[in-house]
């Protein structure tokens, strides 16, 4: 019996230092990774923005990311505040300039005259892409 019990032993130490090497092996790759991490270049599209209040219409080719980033460009640039709010889901577009969201109307973003089925934060932009902000009866 202390044969069976000795070669048991043996084997779970074995099992324990194989485990432990892989381990320590898949740890140390992975600091590695961290410590030298791949750099990468993104030029981020040309796209032409549009703010839309209704009465007048400011439009503008940039380089932008997402339908937010190139609204917070064109609104920097024309010195137009931004009313927003942060969510889990995204950002919310509350204000451009001195036009506010009401009960009945709010901004909305189209990318290619298609409404946005994401938030303005997370919807990808591409190069020649359309983005118009508008501001028009909720849906809602």
């Amino acid at each position: 019996m202390k044969t069976k019990m000795n070669a048991r032993t043996i084997i779970l130490i074995i099992m324990c230092v194989v485990l432990g090497v892989l381990f320590v092996r898949n740890g140390l790759e992975v600091k590695r990774i961290q410590q030298h991490p791949i750099e990468r270049t993104t030029n981020k599209p040309e796209v032409v923005v549009t703010i839309n209040n209704g009465a007048s219409l400011i439009t503008e080719t940039i380089s932008a990311g997402t339908p937010f980033e190139a609204l917070s460009v064109l609104a920097e640039k024309k010195q137009l505040p931004l009313t927003t709010k942060q969510y889990d889901f995204g950002v919310f577009v509350s204000g451009i300039g001195d036009v506010l969201t009401t009960k009945e109307f709010g901004w909305i973003y189209y990318v290619n005259n298609k409404s946005g089925d994401v938030a303005a934060d997370k919807y990808e932009l591409h190069n020649g892409d359309q983005v118009e902000w508008k501001f028009e009866k909720s849906i809602f």
